[in-house]
């Protein structure tokens, strides 16, 4: 109960954001501006802000970083090896790469939203940098599968592009560099991005809520299981492993585990969609993963008590 405690303000604001979208208090049409202003805005601010107060020690944010990839490294890996048998069984390419896609994207405005409240500044600012480190890679392996195994076409300049035109890549990228050249910001820029940064947790939580299409809960299939099992439950499961070996504890172990027991990215149903992948199924897996998430990372929590 006490860890199902500790979300319950981060599910009952997605709440709301879905009964506000559900019930007409703000129209439909007027939510794909609000994700915008989150996406390009506010969530950038709150990544800008967080890396620069964060002391960025090879020593605690290191071990964390590579137990987190090596955790996405696995799980994207499985998927890959399974690929021809998933292929025989039936799931054409498209269906694949959104397998591909909701085992490894991770949803940045719920990770750092959900830091927030339960690992407070420390543990976002060490969230933060692991969003800087592991999104840019993420972004591009997905796009390298999509682009082979896809039915749209894309190159390297075009997958290179993408990727540098992601705000939250282009927040942590500022962030960094702000940091590890000691140059900060004065305060009269610096106010003004943690007032963004302060709104975004809300907005972002808003937006996912909205997102939330409770006829995609109507959905059923082997593949939409396994993309669920793959993102909440088996990457969490081989980071507690990974990171045990490697004898992290407290505040980094915390915060890794939130990371990769998040449900998938909006974003990623975006690019399935304009790229030929199955963006259905990425969407039936998306609104599944987000739903039953406030039911795993409680149960991840306690097991990591």
């Amino acid at each position: 109960m006490h860890f199902a405690l500790m979300i319950l303000p981060t599910i009952l604001v997605i709440l709301c954001g879905h009964f506000v979208r559900r019930y007409g208090i703000v129209p439909a049409a007027q939510w794909p501006g609000i994700e915008t202003l989150s996406f390009r805005v506010l969530f950038p601010a709150i990544l800008i802000v967080s890396i620069l107060h964060s002391p960025l020690q090879i020593s605690t944010v290191g071990p964390m970083t590579i137990a987190v990839a090596l955790a996405f490294a696995v799980t994207g890996g499985l998927i890959f090896v399974l690929h021809g048998p998933i292929r025989r069984a039936g799931l054409d390419d498209p269906g694949f790469t959104t397998l591909f896609q909701t085992a490894l994207r991770f949803n940045g405005l719920l990770v750092l939203a959900l830091a927030s409240d339960i690992t407070g500044p420390e543990g976002l600012a060490l969230i933060s940098v692991v969003v800087a480190l592991t999104v840019p890679v993420i972004n591009i392996v997905s796009i390298v599968v999509l682009a082979r195994y896809g039915r749209g076409q894309a190159t390297l300049r075009s997958v290179a592009a993408q990727v540098a035109r992601n705000p939250m890549v282009q927040g942590c990228g500022i962030g960094v560099f702000l940091n590890l050249s000691g140059i900060g910001l004065p305060d009269f820029l610096l106010k003004p991005l943690e007032m963004m940064g302060q709104a975004a947790l809300a907005v972002g939580l808003l937006a996912v809520g909205a997102g939330i299409q409770i006829r995609r809960l109507w959905a059923r299939s082997g593949w939409m299981w396994l993309g669920i099992g793959m993102r909440l439950l088996f990457c969490p499961a081989v980071f507690l492993i990974i990171a045990t070996a490697m004898g992290l504890s407290g505040l980094p172990l915390l915060a890794g585990l939130i990371t990769v027991a998040m449900p998938t990215a909006t974003a990623g149903f975006i690019i399935a969609r304009q790229m030929g992948g199955d963006a259905e199924l990425y969407a039936d897996i998306m609104t599944w993963q987000t739903v039953l998430s406030a039911l795993t990372i409680p149960i991840w929590l306690w097991a990591l008590s």
